[in-house]
């Protein structure tokens, strides 16, 4: 994925408005060519199998770099020349697969396992939420993915270099050997294994080698324009919902991840783009919450990505206004000059919920506009965009938007005429919203923030009641360990003091037997004084008897 500069910096914003046909990678340029003739694959298939699953082994083992590195300590000859001998193997080693049939090699043959080991793979995510069933068996305590949980927490750097790069540059000629825009079985069996590893790839660009998150981008690169346009069951799930893990990997700690994970979309939208709209309503909300990133490339990466998915919208009235309205995604101070573009546009197609999650953000901003003429553009794109809603069930997401900014300019507003369109605009969308009156949608609407309200004060209690508890927890732990150190100190204290008493009682001891020595006249049958048995009268120890 693209790094991106800081020459091209969220400031400048002349990209939005440009074309980004050209700024899409297409296919790189192909590996080399396999040394495997057809008498090496003839015999590979009359091996048994045990045989085939040593072959792959020996070579998956040598492609990772159980041998020796080519990085470490070798001249730059050298290292290109490994490299390049890597990329002939692993385009070896796909050539067998596709000979042998994807199933096979990568189940029974254990090359999809090999793969997943060298890359520190647990399971492979294919749909990583459960947030829409009963089944929670994959959430943590606190109703997070613990899959997910496990991407952001990833450690790249402690896989060898070797290993990663080899295994890399493998899954890229699998993907290039075994896949193509065909229908056939094989590259629908190959899909299967391939698409679920993109979100595992992209963790590969927080990798401190260059070499690894090169390989890591054009792993993904190949996979996602190798794939069958009709196949967008296996990717989109990664775009479900907000608990997906694309959406995941954009709180990544790493910015070249969250890039990465931008392009990757941007990818998706050019190859699957009769997939993109259905997806819209959740692509729009996720992505605008990376533009206000504090890395340029990253800021400047979630407005290309809206672009690309904004233009995959398949409502042709607003086709024009696109830019526009991108803009004041990514600048809100563009909002109305967006809006005004819209108030030109003429809606004959019917709206969908793709192109209400596109507006409907940018037209609650403008009625929070100072300029009642602002407010009055609003209510008109409204009033015209409500009119042709194709179902209830599209627009109830965005009623709590617009219908609380709509009843404000209906009460507050001094100017009659923008009264009645603010009214006129409130009606329809009562209307495309299933409500039998202006009345009964306030309420509604006023009642779901109200919940929302209470919820969000309820989740905040429960937070400070947990806080509370784990407080009360500590210092009851604090309390114990400091009563426990300070018995531990006494008992300390009590021993010390025993050990001097006792030190005391020795010197005292000591001492006293030295006194008792030197009181001594004799000593081994001789004086202490003069050195005579027998003491003369001159002697201080002299004893008169």
């Amino acid at each position: 994925m693209g790094m991106g500069s800081k020459k091209n910096s969220a400031t400048n914003l002349n990209y939005l408005t440009e074309d980004q046909s050209s700024s899409t990678k297409e296919n790189l340029p192909p590996l080399a060519d396999t040394t495997l003739a057809d008498a090496a694959l003839t015999s590979l298939t009359l091996m048994s199998s045990s045989e085939k699953l040593d072959w792959f082994d020996e070579k998956i083992g040598t492609l990772s770099g159980k041998g020796r590195s080519p990085s470490s300590g070798s001249s730059a000859d050298m290292f290109l020349n490994a490299a390049s001998a890597k990329t002939s193997l692993a385009v070896d080693i796909a050539t067998a697969v596709k000979y042998l049939g994807p199933l096979p090699c990568m189940k029974q043959y254990k090359v999809l396992s090999r793969i997943m080991e060298n890359l520190s793979i647990t399971t492979l995510i294919n749909n990583t939420t459960k947030a829409n069933g009963d089944d929670k068996s994959d959430l943590d305590a606190n109703g997070d993915s613990i899959l997910n949980n496990m991407l952001l927490n990833k450690n790249v750097n402690a896989i060898p270099a070797s290993a990663a790069e080899g295994t890399l540059t493998l899954v890229r000629a699998l993907a290039e050997v075994n896949l193509s825009s065909t229908c056939a079985a094989t590259n629908r069996i190959m899909e299967v294994y391939l698409s679920p590893l993109i979100p595992h790839l992209l963790t590969f660009l927080s990798s401190s080698n260059t070499n690894v998150r090169t390989l890591a981008s054009d792993a993904v690169i190949t996979i996602i324009n190798r794939l069958n346009p009709a196949s967008g069951g296996l990717i989109l799930p990664f775009v479900e919902n907000k608990m997906s893990s694309f959406f995941v990997l954009l709180r990544h700690p790493d910015w070249r991840v969250k890039l990465g994970v931008l392009d990757a979309i941007r990818q998706f939208s050019v190859a699957f783009k009769e997939c993109i709209p259905l997806h819209i309503p959740v692509l729009i909300p996720n992505l605008t919450g990376v533009v206000w990133d504090t890395k340029p490339q990253v800021s400047r990466g979630a407005g290309m990505a809206i672009r690309s998915v904004c233009e995959c919208n398949i409502n042709v009235d607003i086709k024009q206004s696109i830019a526009a309205v991108v803009l004041s995604i990514v600048k809100p101070s563009e909002t109305v000059k967006a809006v005004e573009a819209l108030c030109h546009t003429t809606f004959i197609v019917p709206v969908d919920a793709g192109t209400l999650s596109i507006l409907c953000p940018v037209l609650s901003r403008c009625l929070l506009e100072k300029k009642t003429l602002n407010k009055r553009m609003a209510c008109i794109v409204i009033d015209n965009m409500s009119k042709l809603v194709e179902s209830p069930y599209a627009v109830r997401p965005f009623g709590r938007l617009l219908v609380p900014g709509l009843k404000d300019v209906c009460d507050n507003v001094q100017f009659e005429d923008i009264r009645d369109t603010a009214l006129s605009a409130l009606g329809s969308l009562t209307k495309a919203l299933g409500h039998a009156s202006i009345e009964e949608a306030t309420e509604a609407y006023a009642l779901e923030i109200q919940l929302e309200v209470a919820a969000e004060e309820k989740r905040i209690k429960d937070e400070r009641g947990k806080d509370e508890i784990e407080r009360a927890r500590k210092e009851e732990e604090d309390k114990r360990d400091r009563a426990q150190f300070k018995e531990a100190m006494d008992a300390e204290r009590r021993l010390q003091n025993l050990k001097l008493e006792e030190e005391k009682k020795a010197n005292f001891e000591k001492s006293k037997a030295q006194d008792a020595q030197r009181k001594s006249v004799k000593k081994a049958g001789v004086c202490q004084g003069c050195g005579l048995k027998k003491c003369k009268k001159t002697c201080l120890f002299y004893e008169k008897k």
